[in-house]
């Protein structure tokens, strides 16, 4: 059996964090309060999962010979990534709403991450197993044809998806087209990763760190100042993402300290999804955060910054705790292991 790496569970571990911390930083956006924190944190957590998932998707496609293979691996991603969005989102839904009355909320509401990842399976093997037809990708002579068929595929879903705002805004909204379309090219780079070694031994350099941290500070800086688009929040993403992922793949903790921050990300990092799902109740209410936002809203910009860090990283991990629990009890039952979070015993 192969070696679980450990690393990229670290990653996953890192986006995870983040994602609870990126929500109390909501809670503290009250009273006007600009969070920049949350403005980071927004920008290259979930692409962080997506290039995760793209690294290790060359192994997947190349295994999928043919049409029931293609079915069956589609039908596995739809027990792992939407039967739990049949039940936790549903709760939680009637649990804020009072009702069911506009379900499609569900999908455009908190738990939208697992729909829209598989949104992006179905496309790209789509787009996979008619290029290899096409053009034949098994071709030796048609040099890096299935990353070609890929980026072609980026562009031709984001026509399509600009043509489905033009008739109807509403209902392509609720489709989640424009987080499709804007996380597509993070399962490309990942793709281009993990499916080129020349690539990814270039890439996975300590030399390129300075240059994805200044990438993305002048791509923060042109964002704020000028806004983003297309290009300048993939560009800005993408060398955050390309930074952790050079930081933790040539990461060689030692015994201690640092030996149990690597091994604790890497077990969130398995438990990524469950927690994404869960951590959701138990979120501090906003109104409970209200006297929090007043004080900062009367502090200066640099105290306001470094409460705001301090406050997010905190809560976060508290509200870590329970949530840890409660996914490791519910996992002990297979039913609702399976239920919850897609998973089979």
């Amino acid at each position: 059996m192969e070696k679980r790496n450990l690393s990229f569970d670290a990653l996953k571990g890192i986006a995870a964090f983040l994602v609870v911390v990126g929500h109390i930083c909501m809670g503290l956006m009250q009273m006007n309060n600009e969070v920049i924190l949350h403005d980071i944190i927004y920008s290259f957590h979930m692409p962080l999962f997506i290039f995760v998932t793209g690294f290790f998707l060359p192994k997947a496609l190349n295994r999928i010979e043919r049409i029931s293979e293609a079915i069956s691996f589609l039908r596995d991603k739809a027990v792992r990534l939407l039967i739990p969005l049949m039940f936790i989102p549903t709760l939680y839904f009637y649990v804020t709403n009072g009702s069911w009355d506009n379900y499609i909320k569900i999908l455009v509401g908190p738990h939208w991450f697992t729909y829209v990842l598989f949104s992006l399976y179905v496309w790209v093997l789509t787009c996979y197993l008619i290029g290899r037809k096409v053009i034949g990708l098994y071709n030796k002579r048609i040099k890096y044809a299935d990353i070609s068929v890929l980026v072609l595929s980026a562009f031709i879903l984001h026509g399509i998806s600009s043509y489905a705002y033009s008739i109807n805004s509403y209902y392509s909204n609720g489709l989640l087209l424009y987080k499709i379309r804007s996380l597509y090219p993070f399962l490309l780079l990942g793709y281009a990763m993990g499916n080129y070694d020349s690539l990814n031994r270039v890439l996975l350099n300590k030399s390129l760190r300075w240059i994805y941290l200044s990438s993305y500070i002048l791509m923060t800086l042109v964002h704020r100042f000028y806004g983003g688009g297309t290009w300048i929040d993939f560009i800005r993403g993408a060398s955050a993402v390309l930074l952790l992922y050079n930081i933790i793949l040539l990461w060689t903790p030692s015994r201690g300290r640092t030996r149990m921050i690597y091994e604790g990300l890497s077990y969130m990092g398995r438990i990524s999804l469950p927690i994404y799902f869960v951590h959701y109740f138990f979120l501090p209410k906003d109104i409970w955060l209200l006297p929090v936002c007043k004080y900062l809203s009367g502090c200066g910009e640099y105290i306001r910054f470094m409460l705001q860090i301090i406050i997010s990283v905190g809560l976060g991990g508290i509200v870590l705790i329970p949530t840890i629990i409660a996914v490791q009890l519910s996992r002990t039952n297979r039913y609702l292991r399976m239920l919850l979070y897609g998973e089979s015993c």
